[in-house]
């Protein structure tokens, strides 16, 4: 009776075991939803950051919220000028104007993947300009940002370090017309 106990036990503990590695190799349990959104939070790339009540909020390219700190994020540039009505971690920025938002993320997208860093990225009137350092870069309104920062990638060996502003909104991809004003 004594060795069926024992049997019994031993079998209990091994089919526990079974049970908890098979769960355990098929990930988050549907029961842990949050544990869900910080896996997938994890696995994204931060583009730009916000300050949202006192917190340094990073944001993928697609504006889902991926990390939060205190400290602000290196070598991802901080926007300004965007009103958020809801950012929530895990999920994807709601900004007043999403339109705006849309452009600010796709120019920061943009920016890295032409290796490009950048301080901030400012939004207003619907216009961006980039700072870095003590250099503007005027981008304009959302028309033909990816080729005007191909062009940036050009032209700023020629620019950066200085102190002013490049003004790039009104160029035109086939012959530049950038003008740039040193302060």
């Amino acid at each position: 009776m004594k060795r069926k106990l024992i049997g019994i036990i031993i079998i209990l503990c091994v089919a526990a075991a079974v049970f908890f590695i098979i769960r355990g190799s098929r990930g988050t349990s549907v029961a842990d939803p949050e544990a869900a959104v910080q896996e997938t939070a994890e696995e994204k790339h931060p583009v730009v950051y916000v300050n949202y009540a006192g917190t340094c909020l990073s944001m993928d390219e697609k504006g889902v919220v991926i990390s939060n700190s205190s400290a602000e994020p290196e070598g991802i540039p901080y926007i300004t000028g965007m009103e958020f009505t809801e950012i929530v971690f895990g999920k994807k920025a709601v900004a007043e104007n999403m339109a705006g938002l849309e452009y600010v993320l796709r120019v920061a997208a943009d920016l890295e993947k032409n290796g490009i860093k950048a301080d901030k990225i400012v939004f207003s009137s619907g216009t961006v300009t980039l700072v870095r350092g003590e250099l503007q870069i005027k981008l304009g309104r959302n028309e033909k940002t990816d080729s005007k920062i191909k062009d940036l990638a050009d032209l700023l060996p020629q620019v950066d370090g200085k102190r002013g502003v490049l003004y790039m909104q009104n160029g035109d991809a086939d012959n530049y017309g950038y003008t740039f004003r040193e302060n």
